[in-house]
C-alpha cells in the first residue's frame, strides 16, 4: 500500500524557484499530489510543502540539494 508523504523545503524567495522545484519532480516523472507555498519570518525565504507517494521518494532528496 502506498502512503502519502510530505516534503517540506525552505527555498530562496526568488523569481523562477517554483518552476525549478517543479522541474526537478517532473524531470524524474514524479507526480506532485499537492504543493503549498508560504512565506516565513525571513522575507528572502519561502517554505514549500510537497505531497508525494511513498514509493516515489527514492532519489528526491539527492536532487533537492542541488537547488
Amino acid at each position: 500500500m502506498m502512503k502519502k508523504r510530505w516534503i517540506s523545503l525552505l527555498v530562496e524567495n526568488e523569481v523562477g524557484i517554483l518552476a525549478r522545484i517543479a522541474g526537478l519532480f517532473s524531470g524524474k516523472s514524479y507526480n506532485l499530489n499537492s504543493l503549498t507555498v508560504g512565506s516565513t519570518e525571513d522575507i528572502s525565504i519561502s517554505r514549500m510543502t510537497v505531497e508525494v507517494w511513498q514509493l516515489r521518494l527514492s532519489g528526491i532528496a539527492s536532487n533537492m540539494i542541488v537547488c
